[in-house]
């Protein structure tokens, strides 16, 4: 049987909006890799996001994993294949990954100086770095690495998260299911993969349960509008449940679950403390199923379609192919900042959905009109703009206006679009006013239609790359496991034929606080 082979799942930390807890001394494995540590240093806010090292704590990070220099995108990065956690954690680990199952730009591998000159095959990498790469790694895990070290210069945070999840990556096992769970460590780590799809017959049961439970009920937004609640999300103590008492003991979904799960997130475990503790009430779980593996996941299109732009259009970190298009300043300045490039530019983006005018919401609204962003409209190159991008409607029109809310807001606070949320609340005045919540509401409705059917929504960065389709802000998870799923077998987003390859690909599990605002785990 070849079904379960490839299924994968990580279960480090990630998070690309990292509060940046963390430590500059070296540490090893158990520290590294069990929890986040707390730290003294101080961070900052920048582009609406937290957590932001001060330059030399920044290197000093980064230096930890990367040779090189990090204010300096002329240099090209290496891996600090010395460094312990690497050494030990990570290289076992990325050897697990099949060389298919990468996904690495071209462009921003030419960029790096990874891509072979000498071939027009965009996918053959340069064999210049072959005596750096230790003994059984490939050119592919040594690019996959150097292009960590260079995308992510600017935030090192995410370097050491992003390899921490690596090292927690997780194949599920063709064994026999294992009988005892332990509730201390992650449910998903001990899960076989003869049990995978009873473990996802069970979580939709036990969703679909409660949705029906509160169908009976309904939000009001106020000013006659009411919605439906939301299902809420499987927690971690409700998961622990699901593996140990129903999954390990080959049971399926009764009507006593919910009673069952109530006692016995109260009853003691072996370690003498009640088999669900707080962080387990705390916490839930999110999932996202892809069907490469890359280093920037799990960031949205509008990221990676930004940094694509500029690979495309720069020789070299530092030098432009043509001056016409954008100067070697602008090439260094990005590959000096790639992370907050990339979000910033996501942010520009959500800006042009969250802030178009009421009177194009007809457009906008509707998911079958086209909508096409420009983020090199000349109005995006003043970052503190309300709408930096231009876009064009479905029928012909460019346009680059304001909401009249938005340049309301920002001219009594200039520093809106600085804020995590944009600004959002101040904009639709969320305090009190009948009317305005279902119309917030409603503008994100739009946003997340609009993402889910994204086949209308476009992209033209007037340098080469046109998408007719699939721009977002946004990168989508679900918080039930089976609908995540698909997105790992053959159907959305991986090709059906013939002899076509059966097995998962990637899973990645999150642990998301309730309370807003909080890092999500992963």
């Amino acid at each position: 049987m070849k079904i379960w082979l490839n299924i994968l799942i990580t279960l480090g930390l990630l998070n690309s909006c990292s509060t940046g807890n963390h430590s500059t001394n070296q540490v090893t494995h158990p520290d590294l890799l069990k929890s986040r540590r707390p730290t003294s240093e101080k961070t900052f806010t920048r582009a609406g996001l937290d957590g932001w090292l001060s330059p030399e704590n920044n290197s000093q990070l980064w230096g930890q994993y990367c040779l090189g220099d990090p204010t300096d995108p002329a240099i090209i990065p290496q891996p600090n294949y010395e460094n312990y956690f690497i050494k030990t954690w990570v290289v076992p680990k990325l050897l697990q990954v099949g060389e298919k199952s990468f996904y690495l730009s071209s462009d921003v591998l030419k960029v790096y100086g990874l891509r072979d000159p000498n071939t027009q095959n965009k996918k053959m990498l340069s064999p210049v770095y072959r005596e750096k790469i230790p003994q059984g790694l490939s050119l592919t895990h040594n690019a996959f690495l150097v292009y960590l070290c260079g995308e992510f210069r600017d935030r090192a945070t995410l370097i050491e998260e992003k390899l921490r999840w690596l090292a927690r990556l997780h194949k599920l096992p063709m064994t026999e299911q294992q009988a005892d769970i332990d509730v201390r460590v992650s449910p998903f780590s001990q899960l076989s993969a003869k049990k995978y799809f009873d473990y996802l017959s069970l979580s939709t049961a036990v969703f679909n349960n409660r949705k029906q439970l509160i169908q009976a009920t309904s939000v009001d937004l106020g000013d006659g509008h009411k919605i439906d609640p939301a299902t809420p999300a499987f927690t971690v103590c409700d998961v622990k449940f699901m593996m140990s008492q129903y999954i390990a003991k080959n049971k399926s979904y009764d009507a006593n679950f919910e009673t069952d799960l109530l006692g016995w997130s109260q009853q003691i475990a072996p370690d003498g403390q009640p088999h669900c503790q707080q962080e387990d009430v705390d916490y839930v779980y999110d999932f996202r199923g892809d069907s490469n593996f890359k280093p920037n996941s799990p960031e949205s299109n509008a990221m990676l379609w930004a940094g694509d732009t500029m690979a495309k259009v720069c020789a070299t970190p530092v030098t432009t192919k043509d001056p016409a298009v954008v100067s070697d300043e602008d090439c260094r300045h990005y590959f000096s900042h790639p992370f907050e490039e990339r979000w910033g530019k996501a942010r520009q983006g959500l800006m042009s959905w969250l802030y178009y005018p009421d009177q194009y919401e007809g457009k906008f609204g509707y998911t079958k009109s086209l909508v096409v962003l420009y983020p090199n409209d000349p109005k995006a190159k003043d970052k503190n703009s309300p709408l930096p991008y231009g876009f064009q409607l479905s029928n012909g029109t460019v346009l680059s206006e304001y909401s009249t809310q938005m340049l309301s807001a920002q001219a009594k606070d200039p520093d809106l679009l600085k804020r995590g949320d944009l600004g959002f609340n101040t904009v639709f005045e969320l305090n009190g006013v009948p009317g305005n919540t279902w119309k917030a509401y409603n503008r994100i409705r739009q946003l997340v239609d609009r993402h889910t059917d994204w086949y209308q929504s476009g992209y033209d960065d007037q340098r080469g790359k046109q998408m007719t389709q699939a721009y977002s802000p946004f990168v989508a998870s679900s918080y039930e496991l089976s609908k995540s799923d698909a997105f790992i077998a053959c159907g959305y987003t991986i090709q059906c034929y013939p002899g076509s390859d059966t097995r998962r690909q990637w899973m990645f599990v999150f642990k998301i606080k309730k309370t807003t605002g909080t890092a999500p785990k992963m």
